[in-house]
This record gives C-alpha cells, structure tokens and sequence, in this order.
C-alpha cells in the first residue's frame, strides 16, 4: 500500500511538470526593438524638461537615450534696455536620458555690462531658456511573451 502511494504521488508530480514548469513555451519570447530620432518636434515625448532645477530627465524607463544632446540658448534681457545677451549650452544627457546641468552665474555688474547698461541702475532683468537643437536616439524595447 505504501508502495503505491509513493509510486502514485511520483507519477502525480511527474505529470504535473511536465504540463506547467517544464514548457518549452517560455523561450519563445520576442523582443522588439524601436528606434526614434530625437528633434525639436518629438522631444517632448521623450523628456521632461525642469527649468526651474535644470534637470533633464528621460520618461521611459524601458528605453536607452543614445548619443542624446540639447543645445540650450540663454538669453539675458531686461525691460529697461533693447539690448540682450545669448549663450549656447551643450548638454550630453546621460543613457536614462538624464542630466542636472549648470549654467555660468553672473553678478549684478556683470549683468549690467552684458546688456550695455550705462545707466545708475538697472530695475529688473531675466533669463529666458530655449531648446535649439537636439540629436540622438532613443531605443525603446518592449518584451512580448
């Protein structure tokens, strides 16, 4: 009796893996693999931009930012004067597609001579940010099973 018991429990799991652990059915995963090129009219998809804290960060987490680089424009104006200032930033973002990038700070007299302010004083002023130009790729891949 306690033979067959035994025997029947081996043939019992025996059959129970070989209906579900020993499957060929897990290998037969596809991967599927897209490619999109980064630009000024897609960017957004793609990347969260945080001026406040600049920061770029990517928005997928299943995808690899290859090669990806903003050209950042900066420019200085104040209300109280025509004249501005711009300077171009490069910024390589890293294969999460994320960076915390710096920008050159200035003092207030270096502000003043940057817009060619020859007045006593200069009231107010700003900074104003722009994506001019982005190149690279994001890999995006995607598991079926």
């Amino acid at each position: 009796m306690r033979k067959r018991i035994i025997l029947l429990s081996f043939l019992l799991c025996v059959m129970l893996f070989s209906f579900t652990g020993c499957s060929n059915n897990l290998n037969k995963s596809t991967n599927t693999e897209y490619e999109v090129t980064l630009d000024i009219e897609n960017y957004w998809k793609y990347l969260d931009w945080d001026k406040e804290n600049r920061v770029f960060t990517g928005v997928l987490v299943y995808a690899l930012y290859d090669e990806v680089v903003v050209t950042l424009r900066r420019t200085l104006s104040s209300e109280y004067c025509e004249n501005t200032f711009t300077e171009d930033y490069e910024i390589k973002l890293n294969a999460a597609g994320c960076k915390k990038y710096d920008v050159k700070e200035y003092t207030y007299n270096q502000i003043k001579s940057l817009l060619h302010y020859e007045e006593a004083y200069l009231g107010s002023y700003r900074f104003d940010y722009e994506i001019i130009h982005i190149a690279g790729k994001v890999l995006i891949f995607i598991t079926n099973n």
